[in-house]
């Protein structure tokens, strides 16, 4: 493969390499560069605080995973997160666990009477943002990891148009907007200095990879495909990894 992906050796930039320190596993220090930055750069874009109240759709995945415990860790007062999860999620940290299969998060009382300063959104779909404004306040951020489409496949011009219009247009108007609540879209980047503060976090104990139950998946045919088809499907409960070789 060009860029490494599916290869047993790859070629980085020294900027991009970090350290793997002591006491951290390395199944855990292979699967935090791409997440776990992700969600620490998703809650630096939410300007989370002591006493902020937040909430992570789609927690149940690498970067919603990080991104509850990057909460708290920044000082959040409340977090909720969305998953079927509910007792890992509650080993993470979070306050208030929300099984989507029972219950809709834009419709909790308890957030409508009293409505979150940041949504992260890692899930995307399902009119995320047009939803946000009865659990967020008017001036509130919702910060987009993944967009109205998780999966972009364009087409047409028409659905170019749409996803265009959404990711520039939107974050403009809902910024001199006075009654809806502040968009954020991001393309998260990645660098060594970024991955050594994950990896620093790790091994402090500050933060824990959530690894998908079923990984690591075997570097095979069969089993780089049963991991990407589980990446894909949307319903991995953490990290997927694949073993390339044994720790030596």
């Amino acid at each position: 493969a060009t860029n490494g992906a599916g290869a047993q050796y790859a070629v980085v930039r020294e900027k991009y390499a970090a350290k793997k320190p002591d006491g951290v596993d390395v199944l855990s220090a292979a699967a935090c560069p791409d997440s776990a930055v992700t969600a620490l750069l998703a809650t630096r874009k939410a300007e989370i605080k002591a006493g902020t109240r937040v909430l992570v759709l789609g927690a149940s995945g690498g970067v919603g995973s990080a991104a509850v415990q990057l909460a708290r860790h920044a000082g959040a007062a409340h977090v909720a997160a969305t998953s079927s999860q509910v007792d890992i999620m509650r080993s993470l940290g979070v306050d208030r666990p929300i099984n989507y299969r029972e219950e809709n998060w834009w419709e909790i009382a308890q957030y409508t009477d009293d409505p979150f300063d940041v949504i992260i959104d890692c899930a995307g779909g399902n009119d995320h943002f047009a939803k946000s404004p009865a659990v967020l306040k008017k001036r509130g951020r919702f910060v987009a990891v993944v967009g109205d489409e998780p999966h972009v496949v364009v087409k047409s011009a028409g659905q170019l148009l749409k996803f265009v219009c959404t990711s520039l247009w939107r974050p403009i108007w809902t910024t001199f907007s006075f009654s809806s609540p502040n968009y954020f879209m991001f393309v998260s980047g990645s660098s060594g200095e970024l991955v050594s503060s994950v990896l620093g976090m790790m091994a402090e104990g500050k933060l824990r990879i959530l690894l998908e139950p079923s990984s690591p998946y075997p570097f095979t045919l069969e089993g780089v495909r049963s991991a990407l088809q589980l990446q894909l499907s949307g319903h991995a409960h953490g990290k997927v990894v694949v073993r390339v070789s044994e720790e030596k």
